[in-house]
């Protein structure tokens, strides 16, 4: 899935935006979404910043890389309220705070659009 989400969707689309004077802002290229995709990319590294940390030994640094997790979670999941609220009232809460997945999946359409940028970037649906 995620292979024809990046291969069949992101890298063309991202192609025809780098073809343009400007990003446009709508879409999911809004402010929120450019900020979102940073926040979910901060969120996946403090993972294992923080875990680095701790099993060197530096209990501080991993200290402020967990509440740096906690930050760009919390961001993540203001700047998508809209978002999980409808999913709550569609299924309920249990499954709105079951979606965090939805952070690697911002986070597979953001990496494309850096990706596009460099020369000879190919992707093969097969």
């Amino acid at each position: 899935m995620w292979r024809t989400d990046i291969c069949a969707r992101a890298l063309p689309w991202t192609r025809l935006i780098l073809r343009q004077e400007h990003v446009p802002s709508d879409l999911n290229l809004d402010w929120r979404s450019r900020l979102s995709a940073l926040a979910a990319w901060m969120l996946v590294g403090f993972v294992p910043l923080g875990v680095g940390f701790w099993v060197a030994g530096a209990g501080v640094w991993a200290g402020w890389s967990g509440v740096a997790l906690v930050a760009s979670w919390a961001l993540v999941a203001v700047l998508n309220a809209d978002l999980y609220l409808s999913f709550s009232s569609a299924r309920g809460i249990v499954f709105a705070s079951g979606q965090r997945c939805f952070t690697l999946s911002i986070c597979s359409t953001a990496a494309p659009f850096l990706s596009a940028s460099l020369p000879n970037t190919s992707c093969s649906l097969s």
